[in-house]
């Protein structure tokens, strides 16, 4: 029977469902049936479970799936469609990244701008990241050694969205959007919970004893394992055990603050130290080339009162983040980034004489530049190529801000300071 035969309606319908039917079925499609239907056929062609005509017939009060009366409004939970893929762009990609399609054991490299669909597996190596966008739905940003596959990514109707993720081990941060007109059902599962969510953002980390920890930073996120569901809201967290219920939520920690740090650094190694947070077991300190934390160059979790230590970094603007660890592993809220310059190589001096393109009739000349503060000695290079790979004359200690070169003979020359 082909769908076009039904009438299709979305509908909020919680007057019209029966006791025990989840709240997410309040969100539902009506079909009006038509002569040779039955509940079989009709659950077969529109459901992405046909075993779920059990659920269709507990919510219209089917009693016989074999025999409904045509115009009858059959009501179906948009939840249970079939839909069609709603396939997500890798935005960020960092390091050893790797994906594994739907049916097939080889791992094959990510790139960015890669679209990636439901079936499809995601894996992050040591000190690598990954950020997959789903349209102006949600966002989901692996961490370092994170196993995370697409189970679901589904547009059931014009006005539904269901997104539902694995998580075997590693942590994610998922930022989801709630659209104006538009219904998105947002699950993470892992080994030993599921988290369903909607308008929020959180972090959801699972360790190799496959027990989950999850942070609420804004929203709310219902968890539930072991026939157990408990609210985790805005600025608290919960941690599930293998086999175990969810703990009861609990307030998540403040952010240690930066203490005594500068806006410029001109030597390494750079030095961090933070204020004692009561009842914080560690900190997780971070430092970033970019303000959103996607490309993390030094990450380490210290005890007060140690320090953060960071050298072999190159010069450049980078941005500070601070977190509190709990007694359980949970972590707060990130203390708001604080941009540092770090300068260890003094700027290149500005030349003076001879400007560029100038040309002599002599082989003695004047090379002069200007002073640098608190440069003690520069360092210049003469030769015949712009790539200085045929030098003709250096001196790498020239105390002063001027030198008279040696006899040269008469040809194109090129000069550089530093």
């Amino acid at each position: 029977m082909p769908l076009g035969r039904h009438i299709v309606i979305l509908l909020l319908l919680s007057c019209l469902l029966p006791d025990g039917v989840r709240a997410s079925d309040k969100d539902a499609i009506e079909f009006i049936v038509k002569r040779g239907d039955n509940l079989y056929k009709i659950c077969e062609q529109i459901l992405e479970d046909p075993e779920d005509w059990r659920w269709v017939a507990m919510v219209n009060r089917i009693k016989n799936p074999n025999r409904i009366m045509p115009g009858f409004k059959l009501i179906v939970p948009v939840r249970l469609l079939k839909g069609v893929p709603a396939d997500g762009v890798v935005t960020f990609v960092k390091g050893d990244v790797s994906i594994r399609v739907k049916d097939s054991q080889e791992w094959q490299k990510l790139n960015l701008n890669q679209r990636v669909s439901q079936g499809y597996w995601l894996r992050t190596g040591s000190s690598s990241a990954l950020e997959i966008t789903f349209g102006d739905d949600f966002a989901v940003y692996l961490r370092p050694e994170t196993t995370l596959e697409i189970t679901a990514a589904r547009k059931k109707s014009a006005f539904y969205l269901l997104y539902r993720l694995f998580l075997g081990v590693g942590n994610t941060i998922s930022r989801i959007k709630q659209a104006t007109g538009k219904e998105t059902r947002f699950e993470i599962q892992t080994p030993s919970t599921v988290a369903a969510a909607r308008g929020t953002e959180f972090r959801t980390a699972v360790d190799s004893l496959a027990t989950t920890r999850l942070e609420v930073l804004t929203g709310k996120v219902g968890v539930r394992a072991v026939k157990t569901e408990v609210d985790v809201n805005t600025g608290e967290g919960t941690w599930v055990e293998k086999g175990k219920a969810p703990a009861k939520p609990r307030k998540l920690l403040p952010p240690p603050p930066l203490v005594g740090w500068k806006p410029l650094y001109r030597a390494m190694p750079l030095v961090f130290e933070f204020e004692q947070i009561r009842g914080a077991a560690s900190y997780r300190i971070m430092l970033a080339k970019d303000k959103g934390f996607k490309d993390v160059v030094k990450e380490q979790v210290i005890r007060f009162p140690d320090t953060l230590q960071v050298a072999g970094i190159e010069d450049g603007a980078y941005f500070l983040q601070s977190r509190s660890i709990d007694d359980v592993g949970l972590e707060g809220p990130a203390l708001e980034a604080v941009e540092i310059r770090l300068r260890t190589n003094p700027l290149p001096p500005l030349v003076q004489s001879p400007a560029d393109g100038t040309e002599y009739r002599e082989k003695n000349i004047s090379l002069q530049w200007l002073k640098v503060g608190k440069a003690v000695k520069y360092h210049f290079q003469i030769s015949e190529d712009p790539e200085f790979r045929f030098l003709v004359q250096e001196r790498p200690a020239v105390s002063g801000l001027s030198y008279a070169t040696e006899g040269l003979d008469f040809k194109t020359y090129y000069f550089r300071v530093s």
